[in-house]
Formats: C-alpha cells, sequence, structure tokens
C-alpha cells in the first residue's frame, strides 16, 4: 500500500464486506456528531484542523484530548473509532469499485454487466462434490471435537456447503478485481490514523523476532472458547510473518465466567520454567474442557515436563503476582474482553480472521 502522506493511503481492500453493517455505523456516528452542539462562537481556521474544542481561548487538540482520556475510556474510544474507520472504508471502497466498474465498462466498450462477467463471474471455478465433502468433513471433526455429532450430508447439506463455497469465492475474485482497478486508477482514500497505546511485551517467550519491526501482543483466557479461535488464528499469522513479527502472549483471565482460566494461565507459565511454553500453550487451547488441576498435571506428563517441579510451581500457585501484572496492564489499555491484539499499539478487539490481522501487519511493514 502506497502512503501519500499523513491520513492517506492507497487502498484497495476490505470493501463489500459487512456494508449495511458499515453504513449502519456511519449514521449513527453521523447522529452522535449531530447532537453535541457547540454552544461557542469560536471560529476555527483551516490550520486548526485537528482542533477538537475551544475552551474559552485555548485549543484543544486531538492528540491532547486523546493523552487527557482515562486509559480504560481510550479502549473504548479506539474502538469505536477503529469501527468507524473500518464502516467508513468499507462504505466509501463500494463506492468506489461501483464508479471504477462503470469506468472500465466505457473504456472497452461493453455494459457494466458484461464486465462482471468477463472479468468476475467466468473466472470462478466450480465446486466440486471432493470439495463439498472435504467441508462437511472439516465441519464433522470440528462437531465432533465439542462433543456433538454433525447432521447428516444430505442434499439439503450439500447444496448449503456448495452455496457457501461458491460466494466465498466470488467474494474473493471480486476483491481480487477491486485491487486491479484501485491500482489502475490510482484511487487514494482519506482515513483516520488509528490511535496507538504503549503497551508491555511481558514476561513470556516470543515468537518471532525480538527485534522485529511489527510487534503483536495478544492478551487471552485459556478457557475462552472465542480465544480458542483467535489462537488458532495466531498460529496461522505467526508462521506467515515468521521473523517478521513478535509475537507475545500476555495473561487475561476473565474469572468471573472462566473459573479455570487463572489457573491454565499459572500452569504454562510452570511449564514455561521448563522452556516449553508454547507446546504447553497450544495443549491449552486444544484442551479447555480438561483445566482442572489434575488434567493440567497430565498434560505436563504428555510434554514429558518434571513432573515433581511443575507439580510444585502448580500448587504454589507461583506466578499469580505475573498473572495480575497482565490483567493490570489490559485493563489500562482499555481490554475488557478476550481476545484483544495490539499491533504496533493498534488495538484489535475480538477473535478476528487472520485475513484481518495479517491485513493490519502488512500495512505496518511498510
Amino acid at each position: 500500500m502506497k502512503d501519500l502522506g499523513p491520513h492517506v493511503e492507497i487502498e484497495g481492500r476490505k470493501f463489500m464486506r459487512n456494508q449495511w453493517l458499515a453504513l449502519s455505523l456511519i449514521l449513527i456516528l453521523a447522529g452522535c456528531n449531530a447532537a453535541h452542539k457547540s454552544t461557542g462562537k469560536q471560529v476555527l481556521s483551516a490550520s486548526d484542523q485537528d482542533v477538537v474544542a475551544v475552551i474559552g481561548d485555548v485549543k484543544l487538540t486531538e492528540n491532547e484530548f486523546i493523552a487527557k482520556m482515562d486509559n480504560e475510556i481510550r479502549g473504548q474510544y479506539s474502538k469505536a473509532q477503529q469501527e468507524y474507520r473500518d464502516a467508513k472504508e468499507a462504505a466509501l471502497s463500494q463506492v468506489i469499485f461501483e464508479d471504477l466498474l462503470e469506468k472500465e465498462a466505457q473504456e472497452k466498450g461493453v455494459s457494466k454487466n458484461e464486465l462482471i462477467e468477463k472479468e468476475i463471474s467466468s473466472k470462478i471455478t466450480k465446486v466440486t462434490d471432493k470439495e463439498v465433502q472435504e467441508y462437511y468433513d472439516k465441519v464433522a471433526k470440528q462437531f465432533a471435537g465439542s462433543g456433538r455429532t454433525a447432521p447428516p450430508l444430505n442434499d439439503q447439506i450439500k447444496g448449503q456447503i456448495r452455496m457457501s463455497l461458491e460466494g466465498e469465492r466470488n467474494a474473493e475474485r471480486q476483491l481480487k478485481y477491486a485491487d486491479e482497478l484501485f491500482g489502475k486508477y490510482q484511487v487514494a482514500m482519506v482515513l483516520p490514523d488509528p490511535i496507538r497505546f504503549e503497551i508491555a511485551k511481558g514476561n513470556l517467550p516470543s515468537k518471532g523476532s525480538e527485534s522485529a519491526k511489527v510487534s503483536v501482543i495478544e492478551f487471552s483466557d485459556y478457557q475462552c472458547p472465542f480465544c480458542k479461535r483467535g489462537a488458532g488464528h495466531m498460529k496461522e499469522v505467526a508462521k506467515k510473518f515468521g521473523s517478521k513479527i513478535d509475537y507475545r502472549f500476555r495473561d487475561f483471565p476473565l474469572e468471573q465466567i472462566h473459573p479455570r482460566a487463572r489457573a491454565a494461565s499459572n500452569a504454562a507459565r510452570c511449564a514455561n520454567e521448563q522452556g516449553k511454553f508454547w507446546e504447553y500453550h497450544n495443549e491449552l487451547f486444544e484442551n479447555q474442557d480438561k483445566l482442572e488441576d489434575d488434567h493440567l498435571k497430565e498434560l505436563a506428563g504428555k510434554l514429558k515436563l518434571d513432573a515433581e517441579k511443575f507439580s510444585a510451581c502448580l500448587d504454589a500457585k507461583k506466578y499469580d503476582s505475573e498473572v495480575d501484572a497482565d490483567l493490570n496492564d489490559g485493563r489500562v489499555a482499555g481490554v475488557t474482553g478476550t481476545p484483544a491484539y495490539f499491533i504496533n499499539g493498534i488495538f484489535v478487539s475480538g477473535a478476528v480472521p487472520p485475513e484481518k490481522l495479517s491485513e493490519i501487519i502488512e500495512k505496518e511493514l511498510k
């Protein structure tokens, strides 16, 4: 992505997704802005574009406003700002794409529908019966892993799977063609810069390179089902970027709803004493329904850890203070749920797809 200066970037991705949500968010945020009427008579000049308020003769800038925020509110503000940014980007991208389709169709002397058929529809490969079966097998395995049985693969289920896979391929091809058009016509969008937080990396081992340009810090909970999904996504991301990122895990056990999460965090740190943090970390997410102390000790045995040393560490809750330190740092940064990520300080909330994480990382690498 080519940087054109402050707040400006060449963009050709991430649209046609949740468009109605995007437009709704924009309207909601616009409504909120309209509700706050100024009672002052101050006149701002063009050089005051970063000013958000005037108090008497004192101008309050955006950066000053953010710096004065309570940390938890700053986290919530950052999340809202990112949602607004994504919504604006999605809606703007769709509008631009429709305009470019018209422009490209005129240049090629064809109708818009003919262009879509040629550049999108005709280039989508058909979904095979084998692919439908492979998709079903994958889902059935996930059902079995959670103690459930998948519905039988009848004609109705096959049709639903085929439609889903075809929809994914259509969206992928649209995005790819949109990238081509955005590049050809040198599209630039004006989007707000994201808020960045200064987050300590914690004291658990890095995956990637400690000297990497991009830092990814994850706050997570070993008993949280969404965190299990997020852990799978981060596995993909860490494998994709390797030494280009410095990936760190930090504990954020939500004990009110996940009573065994803190014990699991302690256990992972006890495994870290014996050089097996990431291996134990992965086992915890794969065995979320088995987090009692006996099971935690069984996992240690599976990884061939020193059983006596591990048990003594776990029973003593040796790392409770370190878990508390992670919790405190997360709360200070506005984390209220898990998983939560900070990519070079940019707050990303929830188990977002690996593509979303990768997109932010790729921007930061440029």
